[in-house]
This record gives C-alpha cells, structure tokens and sequence, in this order.
C-alpha cells in the first residue's frame, strides 16, 4: 500500500516537471470531471472561451485534457461549461489519481 503511494507521488512530480515551462505548468487551470455521452472521464480544464453564433446566440464552452493510456497522450474536448464538474482536488492529485490507475481516488470528491 504505501510503495504504491510513494511510487505515484513520484511519478507524479517528475510528470508535472515534464511539462516544463511556465505555460505548460499552468496549462491545466484544474482537474474535473467531463460528462461525455455515455460516461462521465476525469480530465484537466485547459480554458474557457465564448462562442457566438450567427443568429446572436452566445455559449460558454471549456476545452478539457482527457488523458488517454498516458498522461501525455490524450483528447482534448470542447464541452458546454454545464457538461464539466469542477472537483475540489488538486491538478497533482488528479495526475495521480489517473497515473495509479484510480487506485489514489479518495473516498469522496467535493464539487468546487
């Protein structure tokens, strides 16, 4: 149990240093949960922006991080701002919580 932990942890550090500069390292402004059709995926909010259509009408859309088999590969998505669940955890934690696989996932989130 503990190795497990002090094995992500690290991992954990040397991914977010990866990312290296300053842009990147404030590239993923948090962690949230992005409701997909069919399945809710943890993610990184990467922004948010509006978009305006032609008829006059304004949205609020997120571009979310959905890693895939790696931290590094991924999707990102473009979301309606109602379809991304703000969580109360931390960009670190939730780099953990995927790179163990959801085995670091606490035993509650709290919705931000």
């Amino acid at each position: 149990d503990v190795p497990l932990v002090g094995t992500v942890y690290g991992t954990t550090k040397k991914v977010l240093s990866g990312f290296g500069s300053t842009q990147a390292e404030n590239a993923f402004q948090s962690f949230v949960l992005a409701q997909l059709p069919g399945r809710t995926t943890p993610g990184f909010l990467m922004g948010t922006f509006e978009l305006a259509r032609r008829d006059g009408r304004v949205f609020r859309l997120c571009t979310v991080y959905v890693p895939t088999n790696h931290l590094y590969v991924g999707d990102v998505v473009v979301l309606p701002e109602d379809d991304v669940i703000q969580t109360d955890l931390t960009v670190e934690d939730g780099v953990s919580m995927i790179l163990s696989a959801g085995a670091s996932v606490p035993a509650r989130i709290g919705e931000r």
